[in-house]
């Protein structure tokens, strides 16, 4: 069932070897993770309500999980990681497009703000890919940090540091 209200959402942060991980959602479904509060205070440390996740989301950050559990939903501007896919929602804009193709590279593996632009339907909008990867609410699940420039690591809004490690979790740290 897809979840029509985003009422009783849980905040929390869990530890990395990088800083804090913000998470915010419920038993059903992700609306964020960041590396950045968007609430500086106040922020309890994890427990219960989003173990579904955070347990799946330290297991990717030991190098022991390569597919989250759930998918993408997009509902009325909103980008949101459901636990379980029982109904797909297809892309309604640019972002959301851009969004499903990024939630879809594999592990281990990377594709470029053009090839993704391309992907989207025109590959003049590299840029926009760019900028879409840097609004991406929902990082580490949708791997904003496996989109790379032609030549370079590319850019990534929490910072190079923070893209590098990712990439090395997926053995990928030659880039």
């Amino acid at each position: 069932m897809v979840p029509m209200e985003q009422t009783n959402l849980h905040k929390c942060k869990i530890n990395t070897a990088l800083g804090n991980i913000f998470i915010t959602g419920n038993k059903d479904f992700i609306t964020s993770v960041s590396w950045e509060p968007t609430i500086n205070t106040g922020i309890p440390d994890h427990k219960g309500e989003l173990d579904w996740f955070t347990d799946e989301l330290s297991l990717y950050l030991k190098g022991s999980l390569k597919v989250f559990t759930g998918g993408l939903y997009f509902r009325n501007n909103d980008t949101l990681w459901l636990r379980k896919i029982g109904h797909k929602t297809t892309p309604g804009n640019l972002s959301e497009t851009v969004m499903k193709i990024i939630s879809e590279i594999p592990y281990g593996e990377t594709k470029t703000y053009g090839s993704i632009a391309a992907d989207a339907g025109n590959k003049g909008l590299a840029r926009a890919v760019g900028g879409i990867c840097g609004r991406n609410p929902l990082i580490i699940i949708v791997p904003c940090h496996r989109v790379i420039a032609a030549s370079t690591i590319g850019g990534y809004s929490s910072g190079l540091e923070k893209k590098r490690y990712l990439l090395e979790i997926e053995g990928l740290a030659n880039l």
